[in-house]
């Protein structure tokens, strides 16, 4: 019996390090490998430029970019002065793969808009339009019996006169297919937007609730292996485990199919059937790698880890979990603006550090206290306490190179910008949770009672001093949703 259960045991461990390597193997491979452009993609010029009036129309459109453009994610749309529609199916890049080139219709006239819509490597919709003008008058022979020849204006003549006044052209003298006349090159207002097919709200709420699923699993596993051991087994530790662990693989796919909508243009229904397109961009590779991860880390936790050892669990969890984080922070402004590479570690430390003490807490907060007597509450909350210090300093840190690095040192960046200001009202909601953990522990857990009524009273305080602590850490979690689904303009 033993032996079989020593063997079952060593195949769960078997199996387990060759998920995390194959994953780790899968994010090494598309974190490199795959459209390397850096995220986040902004408009730089056009020619024709914006507001530019020409006296003949233009064969092509130039648009040039701050950074690399993956054309499969690139989409644009023509509008004649006349309302007519046609989508920009022939780009290429330019001189350089941050300018992209689409051949215009010919006989173009009028107010002219130009449309695009292009998605980042870290997964940010941008879009964007161009107005010109075309003044010239330009007149167009139709051929009819060889004895006449006669030359019409097409802003003088509209085409219910020229039907009765002259014989439809043969066909070999249509205009051609890059012609805005034919009926075909008609397009609807549906089929090209610059608005995002999914509203805002839901992605904020599906960024926050991933965010929050994994503080949760991450609070769930470090009070476990450092706190008190059974908060995994405990009622409400299990059900908060089985909660996070579907929302850490359901949510990052669900993100993934509104990335394909998004580079794709329709709706986020007809998503699903096209999944794999994800591996062929990096952030789409990372949203799938991230959900996968998410089952290995749902299927590790829920049925392997009661089969391990401690030693081998904690390994396990750094693995699983440090995938996981390197695959969040390639969909985030990680590799936006300065020293991208560095961005990335810095993210991954930010957010763990973040899930030990928000995570920890909640945890703490609503799985361990409730179990435990109001002395071991106070000894659990004193040793929290130690590897909370670690964790603000850490985020301190990493949170000021993110700042230097998406900002550098511009007030003008921080007070001018959306993205700039949100991050200040983060920076403020976390120096005030700062303050209420640093009254929390200064002033609870400092010479504690040895009357069993005293304790069980500093008990109650500080669990709901916790709760005051939660509240400003959910403020926190959500301004860094938006911070994250928010563009630098």
């Amino acid at each position: 019996m033993f032996t079989k259960s020593r063997s079952k045991r060593d195949n769960v461990v078997s199996r387990s390090r060759i998920v995390v390597f194959l994953l780790g193997l899968l994010v090494a491979f598309f974190a490199f490998g795959v459209n390397p452009a850096l995220a986040h993609n902004a408009f730089d010029s056009s020619s024709p430029f914006d507001g530019e009036t020409l006296a003949s129309p233009p064969a092509q459109w130039s648009i040039t970019f701050t950074k690399s453009v993956p054309l499969e994610t690139f989409s644009g749309e023509i509008i004649n002065g006349d309302g007519v529609r046609t989508q920009l199916t022939n780009a290429v890049h330019g001189s350089s793969d941050n300018i992209v080139v689409a051949t215009l219709p010919t006989a173009l006239s009028g107010a002219i808009t130009a449309r695009w819509k292009l998605v980042s490597s870290d997964g940010h919709v941008v879009s964007g339009r161009v107005a010109f003008s075309v003044n010239a008058t330009t007149t167009t022979t139709i051929a009819v019996p060889p004895t006449t020849s006669l030359v019409v204006n097409p802003e003088v003549i509209s085409p219910q006169a020229s039907s009765t006044t002259a014989s439809p052209p043969p066909t070999s003298l249509m205009p051609s297919s890059n012609s805005l006349a034919p009926t075909e090159s008609v397009k609807s207002a549906g089929e090209f937007g610059d608005a995002n097919p999914v509203p805002e709200l839901i992605r904020w709420s599906l960024r926050s609730l991933g965010y929050l699923a994994i503080l949760i699993l991450i609070g769930l596993v470090f009070a476990e292996m450092f706190l008190a051991e059974g908060a995994l087994a405990a009622a409400t530790g299990r059900r908060l485990l089985l909660m996070s662990s579907a929302a850490i693989t359901v949510v990052p796919l669900l993100q993934g199919w509104i990335f394909l909508a998004d580079v794709n243009g329709y709706s986020f229904f007809k998503a699903p059937l096209d999944t794999f397109d994800l591996f062929s961009t990096t952030p789409g590779s990372m949203m799938l790698t991230r959900a996968l991860t998410g089952a290995a880390i749902s299927y590790a936790a829920i049925i392997a880890w009661p089969q391990l050892t401690n030693t081998i669990k904690e390994r396990q969890a750094i693995g699983l979990i440090g995938v996981y984080l390197v695959t969040l922070a390639y969909t985030s402004h990680s590799r936006s603006q300065a020293l991208p590479l560095l961005g990335i570690p810095v993210d991954v430390l930010h957010v763990a550090a973040s899930a030990v003490w928000l995570g920890g807490l909640a945890v703490i907060a609503l799985t361990v206290i409730p179990l435990v007597d109001p002395k071991n509450a106070l000894l659990t909350y004193t040793r929290y306490g130690r590897y909370a210090q670690y964790a603000v300093i850490t985020i301190v840190v990493t949170g000021v190179i993110q700042t230097l690095r998406l900002h550098g040192v511009s007030l003008a960046s921080l007070f001018g910008e959306r993205h700039g200001q949100i991050l200040l009202l983060k920076i403020v909601a976390v120096g005030l949770m700062l303050k209420v953990g640093d009254i929390n522990r200064r002033r609870l857990l400092k010479n504690l009672p040895s009357e069993e009524s005293s304790i069980a009273k500093r008990s109650s305080l500080l669990l709901r001093a916790s709760y005051t602590e939660l509240v400003c850490g959910v403020l926190v979690l959500a301004l860094t949703s938006i911070l994250v689904t928010s563009s630098f303009t």
